[in-house]
């Protein structure tokens, strides 16, 4: 959702949140309640639907495949360097 300019909606459990960031509304997943409130948010307030909107296409850059291989390059580099300290 986030790639494609859209506000994205999830649990907040495991490392969902995280993933999500302020790119969309996270809900308790035993509470539809609490899962419709957050959907409401996001169809209804505009603000809060663009502002996510721009969160998540700055959010998914963290996951790009760019990103990801700096990130494994870095590690790699770190972990070859400590092993020769």
């Amino acid at each position: 959702a986030m790639a494609c300019g859209l506000p994205s909606l999830g649990t907040h459990a495991a490392s969902i949140p995280e993933v999500i960031g302020e790119a969309g509304r996270t809900f308790s997943p035993a509470d539809s309640d609490d899962f419709a409130r957050q959907a409401l948010t996001l169809l209804e307030d505009d603000a809060a639907y663009l502002e996510a909107v721009q969160a998540g296409l700055r959010q998914v850059q963290l996951y790009s495949r760019r990103s990801l291989d700096d990130h494994l390059a870095l590690a790699l580099t770190q972990a070859l360097q400590s092993g020769l300290g």
